[in-house]
């Protein structure tokens, strides 16, 4: 226990030190390096926060697009996507199959590697979204602001990218815990108009959600859209019997 102790007092230094420094004069960088520090501290939520304002910190820089071939697997979900080396761009994307694997240290070099060049993007306001998500889960007093950071983001995440099917669950599930019918409509239209290539186990998600609003044509074309994107799913079929028995 005391050796534990006495291998955790440079990093305790370390991010002491680095707080100082930001109280003085905060950059990008100093944000980024609490944020691994609080990682290797195992301080997973504050990790997060700093990485929050790394970003916020980070000047636009011109000069990358998106690969089109990395961008329609993480539509499809094809995941994981494989890391490049020197691929800043196409690693920007692939970082978020590594977060999904929670390997967060991985996720923080190779987004805030790429993220200049993509700030202001939908992947950047959609990952702003999922953080602020996870760190509702754990808090009390802070939990409605962190929804709210959440359901902002996600939602510029939207206005920028329409075909990303995760984004409406999430901005559903947000609508129906603040019972907010209107806007669960508002985003099962949209994903109806869209070319969302939607999870398999999303189709029936879909369908409930609308035929609870009473907007059968909305389910009609959510599972029109699957038989197109599946030649077979048991969401699909047990959609149909729902659909069959109303």
């Amino acid at each position: 226990m005391l050796l534990f102790l006495l291998m955790l007092a440079p990093l305790k230094e370390e991010i002491s030190s680095l707080e100082m420094q930001i109280q003085t004069a905060p950059t990008s960088s100093l944000y980024f390096n609490l944020a691994k520090a609080h990682l290797k501290d195992q301080e997973v939520d504050r990790a997060f926060l700093a990485f929050l304002d790394a970003l916020d910190q980070t000047e636009r820089k011109e000069g990358l697009e998106m690969p089109k071939d990395a961008l329609t697997a993480y539509f499809q979900g094809n995941l994981p996507i494989e890391l490049k080396p020197d691929d800043l761009a196409h690693n920007f994307i692939a970082s978020i199959s590594l977060a999904n694997q929670g390997h967060f240290d991985l996720f923080f070099d190779h987004f805030f590697a790429g993220y200049p060049y993509f700030k202001g993007s939908f992947l950047d306001f959609k990952i702003r979204g999922i953080i602020y998500l996870r760190l509702s889960q754990k808090a009390v007093e802070k939990r409605e602001f962190y929804l709210t950071e959440a359901q902002k983001n996600l939602r510029k995440a939207l206005a920028l990218e329409c075909n990303d099917a995760s984004l409406y669950r999430s901005l559903i599930l947000l609508a129906k815990d603040a019972k907010k019918e209107e806007d669960i409509l508002f985003y099962l239209e949209k994903l109806a108009k869209s070319e969302a290539h939607f999870l398999r186990q999303d189709i029936l998600f879909y369908v409930q959600e609308a035929m609870m609003l009473g907007r059968r044509e909305i389910a009609e074309v959510v599972v029109e859209k699957g038989k197109q994107l599946y030649s077979y799913s048991r969401s699909i079929e047990a959609a149909e019997k729902i659909l069959g028995s109303k």
